[in-house]
């Protein structure tokens, strides 16, 4: 069973019809550092579906300066990717599209206690990855499986 967490309701009731009993559905942001019962500022964009939706104003802000549209601020519950995995079981594949923190997210992840199969994360600035990010990754053994476009996977070994 897999698990999705979106900051729109939207989006979360529209992978439920498709997938069904397949996927679990949390409302919220996943976030690093944050405790528990911690809200936080996300910015939205005024569209029925919208891909660009991000927890941080200056990717929000490029976006718009982009001629993306508007965007709306709203407060949502943050969830700590730490505490999220502890309440799974065994994550084997973890998808990080958080536009603009994604790179955060991996840094903050307990890679001595979740060591998932494969991560995939969005970085359209820097190709494959933030070296940061990239150093962390080889550091616990992941690979590079590919870059598509923004998009990066990092996997353990077979």
């Amino acid at each position: 069973q897999g698990h999705a967490v979106d900051i729109d309701e939207f989006k979360l009731r529209a992978m439920r019809i498709a997938r069904g009993k397949k996927v679990q559905t949390h409302l919220g942001a996943v976030f690093a550092g944050c405790g528990a019962n911690t809200t936080g500022t996300v910015y939205k964009f005024r569209r029925v579906w919208s891909d660009i939706d991000t927890l941080d104003k200056a990717t929000a802000e490029e976006y718009r300066d982009n001629n993306c549209g508007e965007f709306d601020e709203e407060q949502i519950n943050f969830i700590d990717i730490n505490q999220l995995l502890d309440q799974l079981p065994k994550v084997n594949f973890i998808n990080i599209d958080i536009e603009g923190v994604d790179s955060t997210v991996i840094k903050n992840l307990n890679f001595n206690k979740f060591l998932p199969d494969a991560i995939l994360f969005e970085d359209n600035q820097n190709w494959d990855g933030d070296a940061g990010v990239v150093r962390i990754l080889h550091k616990h053994g992941y690979k590079h499986l590919f870059t598509s476009g923004g998009s990066i996977c990092y996997a353990q070994p077979l």
